[in-house]
Order: structure tokens, then C-alpha cells, then sequence
């Protein structure tokens, strides 16, 4: 029987077992589930279908096709030398097979700029892409170190509370004997309802950052944990290099880039369209009353024509000049728009740096709190249990260390924060 209860223990506990998670695995599961990934990849896909679509413009179009059709004439009156004529009800059928050929030849460079086009459109949806995975691997990083940090933080609180519940204990004990006053032990105990509230907060702060997560891993109604094998600290980060990386492979930069070839295209496609459009067409037709005259007699019934069709523009009411005006401007806006992201980015990666130093900075000056502030603790306990301090001041020492702890897992984890928002900017997320 206590076997049978053991083994369903261990069943249970497989059953029911969370699922912990790495920070790669995260970034993993999301890129497979979220629904973002999966448009920009389908918007890739389109892309690349369009750029064979392009080709219309300079290749040839061929259609051929059947017709039949059947003619009644009613009778009709007429004269011939002043002697009236009838001429009775008539129909008659009209078969016909025939093949057309068109060829644009020149129409200003419209298809030069459209397969161009198209081109560009590609390469700015495997942009759109990489910058919504960039995007999603930021946000899913940002949400697994804040998870961290509140787990960490619990553990805290749960820290603090012991503590909180063997001071009550020995203070309870000394009030019993009479050595401290009631005041004491009720401050002790209020002390440990503070840090159960504290935990009873944190626990609900966790609930709340998993569900954000679940989210963006289409994880929906599955249990799950993060873990984390390791800290390791954010590396150091020199200003000039990373401003020359962040011109280099910033994607928002990038995709602005794109977007201005795309405009630079629409305004030469605009511009052709004051030029000559110069086209062909061939045709072959065969038919006539009777059907068999169609596949047979192949020297006989049929038609060719072959025709050069030069088309230019004069005048068409404003609307050519007014699309080339404004696509120039639109085209001529990208600059600035470029130019202001270049001054963002510079900014950007200015405040990131002096602040991911200054979190590297703050965890070395947390460490050294922390150190004292478990000295202090441990002194004023010593002095509480001889008399010589009050109950107020282990408080506050306990309450200095619990704040100490928080302040430096605090710290390592917007750090860490601090460094994913870095490497976005640089684009090397």
C-alpha cells in the first residue's frame, strides 16, 4: 500500500509539474506561436511572389481564344432599277479561333522602376520581419527578467518573514519572563503581519507578469516557470563603437532606408509617366461561316495584322505634375526623417550606456549594504537579547536588510533590463 501510494505521489507530481522555462527557450516558443512572426512571414512570402508578378511590364502577353456566334436577319424591302425587291429571313453562323501578341517596348522606364520596386518591397518585408521578431525577443526578455526579479524578491519577503517569526518568538518568551514590555511584542507581531502582506503582494505581482508572458507565448491555460541557471553581469559598453554598431545595424534605421528607396522608385515611376509609351501587337485569326473552316484548309480563311502603337503625353489635366510634386516630397521627407532617427538613436544609446554603467556602478555599492546591513542586524539582535537596544531598532535593522536585498536584486535585473533595451537600439539582439 505504500508503495501504490509513492508511485502515485511521483505520478502526480509528473502530471502536475511545471514546466520551467530558459530565457532561449522563451524566445523560442514565442517565435513559434505569435501571431505577429507569423503575418511578417506571410507578408515575406507575398513580398517574394511580388517581385515575379513585376516582370508583367516587360514581358510579352499572349492570348488565344474561340468565338461562335449566330446572326438573324428579318425580311427586308429594297429596289433594284425602280422594281421593289424582297429579300426573305436569313441567319448565318460565324466561327473564329484566333492569337494575339502584345509587347510593351519603352513606357519611360515604368518597368525598369517596377521590378525595382518590387525588389525593395522584398528586402523591406524581411525587415518588417527581423524587426518584429526583434521586438518580440525584447519584450519577452524584458518580461523573464522581471519575473526573476519578483520571484527573487519573494524569496526576499519569505527571508524577511522568518526572521519577522523567530523574533516574535523570542520576544514573546521575554515578554513572558517580563524582561521587555508589551509594546515590544506587539511590535514584533506587526512586523511579521507586514512581511506576510508584503508576500501575499509579491505572489500576485508574479501571477501578473507570467500572464503577460503566457501572452506573447501563445501559452494560454499551461502552467509554467522561469529559471535561471546563472547571473551574469551586463558587459561594458564603450560610446563610439556602439554608435557606429547602432548606424550600422539599428532596424528602425533600417527600415527607414528602405522606405525611402521605396519613395525614390515612386517618384521615377511618376516621372515616366511624361515620357512616350511605346508598344506592339501581332494577331492571327482564322474562321468563317462553317466550323471545319477553322482546322482545315490552313491556307485558306485566315487573317494576320500587325500593328506599332506610339503614345505620347500632352496634357492631362494637372494630375501627371501633381503626382511627380508629390512624391518628390514624400521622397525628400525620408531625409529628414533619417536624419532625426540618426539623432534619436545617438541619444538613445548615450542615456543607455551612462545608465547600464551606472547600474554596474550600483551593484557594487548594493553588495557593500547588504554586507553591513546583515552586520547590523546581527548586532542589533546580540544588543536586543542583552538589553542593551530596543525593539524599534532590530526593526529597523531587520527592515534595512530586507531593503538592502531588494535593492540589489533590484538592481541586477534592471540591469540586465537595461542591457536588452541597449542591444535593441544596437540592433544585435
Amino acid at each position: 500500500m505504500r508503495k501504490f501510494l509513492i508511485f502515485t505521489l511521483l505520478i502526480v507530481n509528473v502530471v502536475f509539474a511545471q514546466k520551467e522555462l530558459s530565457l532561449q527557450e522563451c524566445i523560442e516558443i514565442a517565435m513559434k506561436n505569435n501571431p505577429d512572426v507569423t503575418m511578417a512571414s506571410l507578408d515575406v512570402k507575398s513580398a517574394k511572389y511580388g517581385i515575379k508578378g513585376s516582370y508583367s511590364g516587360i514581358l510579352p502577353s499572349i492570348s488565344t481564344g474561340l468565338n461562335w456566334s449566330h446572326n438573324n436577319q428579318g425580311e427586308r424591302e429594297f429596289y433594284v432599277g425602280g422594281v421593289k425587291q424582297i429579300q426573305p429571313e436569313t441567319s448565318s453562323n460565324s466561327y473564329g479561333f484566333g492569337v494575339r501578341y502584345d509587347q510593351t517596348l519603352y513606357d519611360g522606364g515604368g518597368w525598369w522602376n517596377q521590378i525595382e520596386l518590387a525588389k525593395n518591397n522584398y528586402k523591406t518585408a524581411l525587415v518588417s520581419k527581423r524587426q518584429v521578431k526583434q521586438n518580440l525577443t525584447a519584450y519577452v526578455t524584458q518580461q523573464y527578467y522581471s519575473i526573476l526579479k519578483a520571484k527573487k524578491l519573494l524569496e526576499v519577503y519569505q527571508t524577511s518573514l522568518k526572521t519577522s517569526q523567530q523574533q516574535l518568538l523570542k520576544t514573546k518568551e521575554m515578554y513572558e519572563l517580563g524582561q521587555v514590555a508589551k509594546k515590544d511584542f506587539l511590535k514584533a507581531k506587526v512586523q511579521k503581519g507586514n512581511d506576510e502582506l508584503n508576500i501575499i503582494q509579491q505572489e500576485r505581482q508574479i501571477k501578473a507578469l507570467k500572464n503577460e508572458l503566457s501572452t506573447l507565448l501563445g501559452y494560454e491555460d499551461k502552467e509554467f516557470s522561469v529559471q535561471e541557471k546563472d547571473y551574469e553581469s551586463p558587459q561594458s559598453y564603450q560610446k563610439e563603437p556602439a554608435l557606429q554598431t547602432a548606424m550600422e545595424n539599428n532596424i528602425e534605421l533600417r527600415s527607414l532606408e528602405f522606405q525611402k528607396k521605396n519613395a525614390q522608385l515612386q517618384y521615377a515611376m511618376a516621372q515616366s509617366n511624361l515620357l512616350p509609351n511605346l508598344s506592339t501587337n501581332l494577331s492571327y485569326s482564322k474562321g468563317g461561316s462553317q466550323a471545319d473552316r477553322i482546322y482545315s484548309d490552313f491556307d485558306k480563311f485566315w487573317n494576320t495584322s500587325i500593328g506599332l502603337n506610339l503614345s505620347v503625353p500632352i496634357f492631362q489635366g494637372f494630375s501627371t505634375k501633381t503626382r511627380i510634386q508629390q512624391s518628390k516630397i514624400d521622397y525628400e521627407k525620408y531625409n529628414s526623417r533619417i536624419k532625426g532617427k540618426k539623432l534619436e538613436i545617438t541619444q538613445n544609446i548615450k542615456d543607455l550606456i551612462e545608465n547600464l554603467n551606472t547600474y554596474n556602478k550600483m551593484l557594487e555599492i548594493n553588495q557593500f549594504n547588504l554586507e553591513s546591513a546583515q552586520e547590523d542586524l546581527r548586532s542589533a539582535q546580540e544588543m536586543y537579547r542583552l538589553n542593551s537596544a530596543t525593539m524599534l531598532e532590530v526593526l529597523d535593522a531587520q527592515a534595512n536588510l530586507t531593503q538592502a536585498r531588494s535593492n540589489l536584486i533590484s538592481t541586477k535585473y534592471d540591469a540586465k533590463i537595461a542591457e536588452v533595451n541597449l542591444k535593441y537600439h544596437l540592433g544585435s539582439l
